[in-house]
């Protein structure tokens, strides 16, 4: 499927619900650069409603989803969830912002939502979600003789993420292949990763490896060994989020 055949499913489901588009990316593997052979497309977006919809008694649904048979995926926020996400520095959010995969972005607005995320951005939030998900990932299969490709690089982006934000105290690239020029631009560790992705690339979104002891290895030293945490910062005024969304709506 090309980019011309989803940004039309994309634009025909939002005229559907009467909502604008702030902005659309592929999101997870594809995104990340390890999608298998059998991978969907995983479209997120944030997208605003006309003014009247929010001046209204009923709480009303503040996202759009619908999974097709063709492997597209869309799912996204409304423009209010995702200013309350940025507020609380979603890494989801920080994400979809980083990724090389854009199908949309509406030039009059986007700039700026994007530029009040990066200035919500809380590091200690971020590095917390990334130990978080890495250990989760890896914390079922540690002891087993075989796991899914997938996991070994959902928690080795994991744990680079937490590294890069710690290190730079910025939002963390959504590639994988720029947190592996970052922290194994050589050596075993990186020669086995390019190892799996080469299988994985070819083989199903399901398949298994057995257990790779050098990966293994890498992930409980650095599981053992948590990137250090900058200070939480101090709330910010929700301000110049309520005045952002207001001009949107209003537009």
């Amino acid at each position: 499927m090309d980019d011309g055949q989803i940004l039309q499913r994309y634009f025909d489901l939002l005229a559907h619900k009467n909502a604008k588009s702030l902005f659309a990316v592929e999101s997870g593997s594809r995104a990340w650069g390890f999608e298998s052979a059998t991978s969907d497309y995983d479209v997120r977006f944030v997208y605003w409603m006309p003014q009247d919809w929010y001046l209204s008694i009923e709480a009303r649904r503040d996202t759009i989803e619908e999974i097709g048979e063709d492997d597209l995926d869309f799912a996204g926020w409304d423009l209010r969830k995702a200013l309350g996400l940025a507020y609380k520095s979603n890494p989801s959010l920080h994400d979809w912002l980083a990724t090389h995969l854009v199908y949309h972005r509406d030039n009059a607005w986007f700039p700026e939502f994007h530029a009040l995320c990066l200035e919500y951005f809380q590091p200690y939030a971020c590095i917390q979600h990334f130990r978080s998900l890495a250990h989760n990932n890896f914390l079922d299969f540690q002891d087993k003789p075989t796991m899914p490709f997938k996991k070994y690089f959902y928690v080795l982006r994991a744990l680079m993420c937490e590294r890069h934000i710690a290190d730079r105290l910025e939002p963390a690239p959504c590639r994988f292949e720029d947190l592996l020029r970052e922290y194994y631009p050589a050596g075993e560790v990186r020669e086995e990763i390019d190892k799996l992705l080469v299988r994985k690339r070819s083989d199903t979104e399901t398949a298994v490896s057995a257990i790779v002891p050098v990966l293994h290895h890498e992930i409980k030293r650095l599981l053992a060994q948590p990137a250090p945490k900058p200070p939480r910062g101090e709330p910010k005024s929700k301000d110049r989020l309520d005045d952002f969304f207001r001009q949107v709506i209003a537009s």
